[in-house]
């Protein structure tokens, strides 16, 4: 991803303190962080989910959102009536603010409940997305014929050997010599420059710079360790070519539940 996704980039609780709120803005703030970020709509519901939660189960991010709110609603609300409005005490306001939050708690917990249904329903859309048609003729003829696999398999095998690594600021591609048993690791400023070199380790001109760069940073759409279907064709690849994975690789593989 193009930044670092934190709870102070959004003020989304303020925007959309409702349900009804946020399904309004949702397509057009779904835009922009897809675009801001590079991620898919699940990084995003789980972004928002959490945003949510935290506001929920932190007092005093509560207590100021529900301060705004009341001070907002009552002015409108007067506004609306051409009155001005009234000046409240310490007390009322207090009882207003708390009233707000209790409101605000319930609130969130729709806002979450509705968001893991979203997030359930892209899983359905993905599953059914993979799911094989019946085929006839020569669809199933050509179905028999061996097929070549993804071309990021062979990327994801080099992160699956741990060939591909970050530490810091720096990136690092280790090439193993099979014929002599050796191994040779180079390291990189840019993730740019790792890119190429994996494309010339792979004798390919085709993009592979952004797979490198979601996975060695754990979010994007073309992150490996994100998608379990790309992580199975990954494994299957390794299985069927002998190549032998790494703990860490597996580990996540066995993990990895979408």
């Amino acid at each position: 991803m193009k930044n670092t996704i934190t709870i102070q980039d959004t003020d989304i609780t303020e925007i959309a303190p409702y349900l009804d709120d946020l399904k309004k803005i949702y397509p057009t703030y779904l835009k922009d962080f897809q675009t801001k970020y590079e991620a898919t709509e699940k990084v995003f519901i789980d972004h928002l989910e959490n945003t949510y939660e935290q506001i929920q189960n932190t007092p005093f991010l509560l207590k100021g959102i529900a301060s705004k709110l009341v001070t907002k609603e009552n002015t409108l609300y007067h506004n609306v009536k051409g009155e001005k409005q009234p000046h409240y005490d310490w007390e009322m306001k207090a009882i207003l603010q708390e009233n707000k939050e209790q409101e605000l708690k319930i609130h969130f917990s729709a806002i979450i409940d509705h968001l893991q249904e979203r997030k359930k329903q892209l899983e359905k859309e993905r599953n059914k997305a993979d799911q094989p048609t019946e085929l006839t003729g020569n669809q199933q003829d050509e179905k028999e014929k061996p097929k070549e696999p993804p071309f990021y398999v062979k990327i994801g095998a080099l992160f699956a050997q741990g060939c591909i690594k970050k530490s810091k600021s720096y990136f690092y591609l280790t090439e193993n010599n099979t014929d002599t048993g050796t191994e040779k690791e180079t390291m990189f400023t840019t993730v740019s420059d790792l890119a190429r070199a994996v494309q010339s380790m792979l004798g390919t001109k085709k993009q592979v710079r952004q797979y490198i760069n979601h996975t060695l940073n754990h979010q994007g759409t073309k992150n490996f360790y994100d998608s379990k279907r790309m992580m199975e064709k990954i494994n299957l690849y390794c299985e069927e070519n002998g190549i032998k994975t790494t703990p860490e690789f597996k580990e996540r593989f066995d993990k990895i539940t979408y």
